[in-house]
């Protein structure tokens, strides 16, 4: 009669891990950081609103990539209060029906025209509904020519 039980105990065990164990593996990344590039280019006179920053986003996920800072926000420190920028933005990354909403802040160099942000996925849809919450990490250059402003540069997306 023991044996039984304990047979009937771990088989149970055994069917509940299984279960349990199923959402886990259903996810597409199994909750390993995705690396991705981006490129984009200040449009200063949008047709509507303020300036914003318009783009891709390629790699591990790949679209469309927007950004509006929010200028009331923004300051500057450094020797005669121009030299590193301290900006705020919301972000949408769109790709058909899949999409992330997200803020981040970050710090642009006016020396050098670099920048790093960090920031956090706060919507997700589609097939990237796993990534809501997410934690994200970026750098890149700011390159200003003639023809506009353009930055180059990589985003890492983590788990929290």
């Amino acid at each position: 009669m023991r044996r039984l039980i304990f047979a009937s105990l771990v088989a149970s065990t055994l069917v509940l891990m299984s279960m349990l164990s199923v959402p886990a593996v259903a996810k597409p990344c199994c909750g390993e950081a995705l690396k991705c590039t981006i490129e984009l280019e200040l449009d200063l006179e949008p047709a509507e609103g303020e300036p914003d920053w318009n783009g891709a986003i390629g790699g591990d996920i790949e679209g469309i990539y927007q950004l509006w800072e929010r200028w009331d926000e923004m300051f500057f420190t450094g020797p005669e209060n121009n030299t590193t920028e301290h900006y705020f933005e919301n972000f949408v990354i769109q790709a058909e029906d899949n999409r992330i909403e997200g803020i981040d802040q970050g710090v642009f160099n006016l020396g050098n025209l670099k920048f790093h942000y960090t920031g956090s996925v706060t919507g997700a849809e589609g097939d990237w509904d796993y990534l809501d919450g997410w934690l994200l990490h970026g750098q890149g250059v700011v390159k200003i020519s003639e023809t506009g402003v353009t930055a180059t540069g990589t985003m890492t997306l983590v788990p929290p």
